[in-house]
């Protein structure tokens, strides 16, 4: 290299260490994406101060070189002015998913070396076959082939004061891959913003993309991927584009056509379920970037917002892509209505049931399911009926409980397991729930003598009453003696008037 070095000419020399410099940031590049939220944990040592915990995610491209960061450092600033303040977050010991992807859960990937060796989770779109480290190949996390991903987790406990706009930022190590990518911009950067003023024990959502943060599709199939977010808080959200950030001011630099707003061919994003939709028309990785905004339902008032950042990779394939072909179907319970083809009413307290059928033209390939109905919706069931090894029913059952949100926003998430990068199917369902008083268990009382407790749902002001004189209203224990029944309806309710949901009822 010195004798190289010495027989060019000034400007070749600095030409040649450009290029140098350049193909070691390509192949240096190796973020993927990343994310960061927050989850309220109590009142911190003095008064108006709150604890807070705080997890950033980093996606590792496994093309590119290793993620060694042992720690991650998030930035926090009120609105109302003061300094920034940086919190260091401490690598988050590697966990196995429960429910795992397949037939895992499957051990984690080691990255880097010495004491910056750390363990992390796979989260590779890839097929049963390729992602089971037990079998031959595996993916390039592995010293295989085929394109596959890391995650690496950072958390910590912090404690902020009251303001009514904080906002906590995230930049991983340098850089993302932006090889054949929609965006130039090395940089990344994710944030939070919430109000703990008002709003000091909110929590932000829980992002059900974090399943398969970086999907794979085909060029030319339509792709339907949902975020599938879950807010325990009961929050009303909302689902907007935004640039992808390559800091905390400056939006990434787009190639070509693609856009904030134009990430992909044709791409659609439901503003209030989190539906993408698109059909790529090339191969290439494309990068979404994305608001989900919480509102308090009952007032409409700004509580938080998390920016996301997902990327797609997208490759020249030959697989169908499995499809929904039915939606809600074969509907039981007589209070449910089927709404549309993804929506469904129910009363409080009534159970009822429906079937999805999903279908895949190509007759060797296996469908694999994932849900989180029972997230959504505690104590619900899903069953699958395998028609045939590409065709399948899905069916959902649950007791309708209206908790403190009445709309139940979930996914179904199927696909082909085709190697190696399946193909990919989302549907988003919404059950409404109708607000109706239930009360239970039925029991009989003796006068006088019993106390019992009868749970209620679906009001939030009760009028309890003993019924006598009718010999209706009297049950008759073993003995043959007559005891009385209770008696439950809302204040505010009339045989004629349906009760109406209330903020924050459960």
């Amino acid at each position: 290299m010195n004798f190289i070095f010495k027989s060019l000419q000034k400007g070749q020399l600095l030409l040649l260490v450009a290029f140098l410099f350049f193909a070691f940031g390509a192949n240096a590049s190796h973020v993927s994406g990343g994310s960061i939220k927050y989850k309220y944990v109590g009142p911190g040592a003095t008064t108006g101060t709150y604890q807070y915990y705080i997890e950033v995610a980093v996606f590792r491209d496994c093309a590119g070189i290793n993620y060694s960061a042992t720690t991650a450092n998030v930035t926090g600033q009120c609105s109302t002015g003061g300094a920034s303040s940086t919190y260091t977050l401490n690598h988050l010991a590697f966990v196995a998913p429960v429910p795992s992807p397949f037939g895992g859960p499957y051990s984690g990937v080691t990255s880097g070396t010495g004491t910056n060796q750390l363990v992390a989770e796979e989260v590779s779109d890839l097929c049963d076959k390729i992602l089971n480290p037990g079998i031959a190949p595996t993916s390039n996390c592995r010293n295989g082939t085929a394109q596959g991903y890391l995650r690496f987790k950072y958390s910590g406990i912090i404690t902020l004061t009251q303001c009514n706009y904080w906002v906590l930022g995230f930049t991983p190590q340098c850089c993302r891959n932006t090889g054949n990518s929609n965006i130039s911009s090395g940089g990344m950067y994710v944030e939070t913003r919430f109000d703990n003023l008002n709003f000091f024990d909110n929590s932000a959502p829980d992002f059900a993309d974090e399943v398969k943060p970086i999907p794979s599709a085909c060029v030319g199939k339509k792709v339907l991927f949902g975020i599938g977010t879950i807010d325990n808080d009961g929050d009303s959200l909302k689902f907007t584009l935004n640039c992808a950030m390559q800091n905390s001011t400056t939006c990434a630099n787009y190639t070509g056509n693609f856009s904030a707003t134009a990430p992909a061919a044709n791409f659609t994003l439901d503003p209030k379920t989190g539906l993408m939709e698109f059909t790529p028309a090339s191969a290439g990785k494309r990068v979404v970037a994305f608001w989900v905004t919480e509102y308090e339902r009952c007032t409409g008032t700004w509580k938080a917002q998390t920016l996301r950042d997902v990327q797609f990779r997208v490759a020249t394939c030959n697989n169908n892509i499995p499809i929904d072909s039915s939606g809600i179907s074969n509907v039981q319970g007589k209070s449910a209505i089927r709404l549309s083809k993804y929506k469904l009413q129910v009363c409080n307290g009534t159970t009822f049931s429906f079937e999805d059928t999903i279908y895949d033209k190509d007759i060797g390939d296996t469908l694999a399911f994932n849900s989180n109905h029972d997230q959504v919706m505690p104590g619900s069931q899903m069953t699958v009926t395998s028609i045939t090894s590409n065709k399948a029913v899905v069916k959902f059952t649950w007791t309708a409980s209206i908790g403190n949100n009445p709309i139940k926003i979930f996914y179904l998430v199927f696909n082909d397991d085709k190697c190696d990068y399946p193909g990919n199917g989302f549907s988003v369902f919404e059950i409404q729930v109708r607000n109706a008083t239930s009360a239970g268990p039925d029991m009989a009382v003796c006068m006088g003598a019993d106390t019992v407790t009868v749970v209620a749902s679906g009001g939030s002001s009760y009028q309890w009453a003993s019924v006598y004189g009718d010999s209706l209203q009297w049950g008759v224990n073993i003995w043959g003696i007559r005891t009385p029944r209770i008696r439950i309806k809302p204040y505010d309710s009339s045989p004629r008037k349906r009760p109406t949901w209330r903020c924050g009822q459960t």
